[in-house]
């Protein structure tokens, strides 16, 4: 499915986002940007729309990596100009134990087999300390809920089937849109895998959150 709509995924993404997925990207990229992060793992980097950010982002001077089991999307990516990619599965990374500084996640985690599971490979790829930031569709406010619900169910399908010719795979993305617990539970795994000094920031009234957790420094 991901690679049937590698090819218009960004079009699609900002013009039915109206574009406010660049400033959520931005304000995430901002946070990781602000610490001194030398190995930044993109997992799940799709077209690395998150990686360009964040390796743009003023005061990065780190090295970014990105991962994702879609060859397509890595093809998309690496038109982009990010030089370190991976193709494999973010349930079973191919790489070492605290090999990363920092792991961002951008709207993938509710696509995975196992939430739960992609959590524990994040924290088993983080060096001791180091930080997890994931942006993820959440639960809008109670007032703008019925629009939305509106607007993943109808919209959303018919807008992105006149942008990639595929309407069957935007129908899937906002059944898990809207089936993606809020951001409390999403919280409440975090912690439960072992992180420490979890929380969230809501965004655009809710639609979206940015979760922040920390590997802990001593185990």
């Amino acid at each position: 499915m991901f690679a049937d709509i590698a090819r218009h995924y960004d079009a699609a993404n900002h013009v039915l986002s109206l574009g406010l997925d660049f400033l959520w990207r931005d304000h995430l990229a901002c946070k990781i940007a602000a610490g001194p992060h030398r190995l930044v793992l993109d997992m799940a980097c799709g077209t690395a729309d998150l990686s360009r950010a964040v390796r743009g982002a003023p005061g990065f001077g780190g090295t970014i990596v990105g991962v994702d089991f879609c060859a397509p999307m890595l093809h998309a990516a690496r038109r982009k100009g990010i030089p370190l990619l991976v193709a494999a599965d973010c349930l079973r990374l191919p790489l070492p134990d605290g090999l990363a500084d920092a792991v961002v996640l951008g709207f993938g985690i509710r696509n995975f087999e196992s939430v739960e599971a992609s959590l524990r490979e994040m924290r088993r790829v983080l060096k001791p300390g180091g930080r997890v930031l994931i942006l993820e569709f959440s639960q809008p406010r109670r007032w703008l809920a019925p629009f939305y619900r509106f607007y993943l169910r109808f919209f959303l399908p018919s807008a992105a089937w006149l942008i990639t010719g595929n309407r069957k795979a935007y129908e899937y993305l906002g059944v898990t849109i809207r089936k993606f617990p809020g951001p409390e539970m999403l919280g409440s795994l975090m912690k439960k895998v072992g992180f420490r000094n979890c929380r969230y920031s809501l965004l655009s009234c809710g639609i979206v959150a940015i979760h922040d957790g920390q590997r802990p420094e001593a185990e």
